[in-house]
């Protein structure tokens, strides 16, 4: 187990507290049933229906259900022939969780086990700043795509790009980077799709950041990366920005003079 912890990437202050976690014979069938559960869709890139861990659960109850699926995840990436270094980068991003949920919250933990789902699918990958994760076009993006007059809409495979914290700086330079790896790593591992489109739905593409960032922001740089398709309500903003930034400053301000977030969508062909 301790190998196991490690190649998520558990953070060493929380490997004892985790080794010591036990699941309690009440939830020894639930337990059983969620590792099933994931275990199962491997291989498959249909968001796995959100549940959370029962009320009564011990606080790295998630932790265990996605160490009991790393075989899986890793038979799966050797049937396509991924590299070994490739499946531990992104298996990692469990231990990243477990470092944010502690500076949020103040205490050890996980509450993103529905995220993390997708890691254990075996869909989801990090070349090098960015992640990449298998989707289908929804309908309000694949039609701006298709009303540009380019031969995709909904329901057509593409890449949507997350940006994961405590990954280096955010610069032009590693993002142009990262679009390079994906655009030579999917046609290689799985070339029987068709990975042209990659878009993005994320606070970052907020085009009201437009009016209080500076020019030189990098995040105003990745905005200009895309074609704006739509914006929805949403607050991931006020939960993203790590608090005593600059930009939490600027955030917070927002919000007092009256104002909302929102999150934005858009899309790019990779080069």
């Amino acid at each position: 187990m301790l190998a196991t912890l490690l190649e998520l990437g558990i953070p060493h202050e929380d490997i004892d507290a985790v080794l010591a976690t036990k699941i309690p014979p009440s939830l020894s069938e639930r337990f059983a049933a969620d590792v099933e559960a994931l275990t199962g869709s491997v291989g498959t890139i249909d968001e796995l229906p959100k549940t959370s861990p029962p009320e009564d659960a011990p606080a790295f109850y998630g932790v265990l259900v996605f160490a009991a699926a790393v075989p899986a995840v890793k038979a799966y990436h050797a049937t396509r022939g991924i590299p070994e270094a490739m499946t531990r980068l992104i298996l990692t991003d469990v231990g990243r969780q477990v470092a944010v949920h502690r500076r949020r919250h103040g205490r050890p933990g996980i509450d993103t086990e529905h995220w993390l789902t997708r890691h254990f699918q075996g869909r989801i990958f990090q070349l090098g700043r960015l992640q990449f994760e298998q989707v289908t076009l929804g309908t309000t993006t694949g039609t701006s795509l298709r009303e540009a007059g380019l031969p995709y809409g909904p329901g057509d495979p593409a890449l949507s790009i997350h940006i994961p914290e405590y990954c280096g700086p955010f610069t032009p330079e590693a993002i142009d980077d990262s679009l390079a790896q994906a655009a030579a790593f999917f046609p290689r591992y799985f070339g029987d799709y068709d990975y042209r489109v990659a878009v993005c739905h994320s606070w970052l593409l907020d085009p009201q950041l437009d009016g209080v960032l500076p020019t030189s922001s990098n995040i105003l740089a990745f905005q200009r990366r895309f074609t704006f398709s739509h914006a929805t309500a949403g607050e991931g903003i006020m939960r993203f920005v790590a608090a005593g930034t600059k930009l939490h400053e600027t955030v917070q301000a927002h919000v007092a003079a009256g104002n909302s977030w929102q999150s934005g969508s858009g899309w790019m062909l990779l080069p």
